[in-house]
């Protein structure tokens, strides 16, 4: 990115900015800025970022990517990003375990959910007497 692309360039301190060419290499720790383009406002990544500095609770230790924003659906307490001593190892491990626990809580509410009996689907399952067979018995 350079200052031509960007009119904050010069007094920009984040490190995620929505113009940067290699965002995918960029780290971002919770305490350091978010872009204040409101241009870029309604990005997913950047909300999130704003609602995790919102919470206050994170760890300032844990540093997150843009891949492990939009990984998130909904920002939480207690979220904690990757361990800034192993890089991309930190990223992709960290990626991998939301994506283990993700499944591990469908598979929960898979198995909680009670199984729906099954739509009767003709006239034979149902303890109810035909319209047909109302009709001949109350002739006969």
């Amino acid at each position: 990115m350079s200052e031509f692309q960007c009119p904050r360039y010069e007094g920009c301190d984040a490190p995620l900015c929505p113009l940067a060419d290699d965002l995918d290499l960029i780290t971002w720790f919770p305490d350091e800025p978010v872009c204040p383009m409101r241009k870029y406002a309604r990005l997913p990544w950047l909300k999130k970022q704003r609602r995790i500095q919102s919470l206050g609770s994170t760890n300032a230790e844990g540093f997150f990517t843009v891949a492990m924003l939009e990984t998130i659906s909904k920002v939480r307490k207690g979220l904690v990003g990757a361990a800034p001593d192993n890089g991309l190892v930190a990223e992709a491990r960290w990626l991998q375990d939301r994506a283990d626990a993700e499944a591990a809580r469908r598979r929960n509410r898979e198995s909680q959910e009670s199984p729906q009996p099954p739509a009767i689907a003709s006239n034979q399952h149902c303890d109810r007497v035909p319209v047909e067979q109302l009709v001949l018995l109350g002739t006969g």
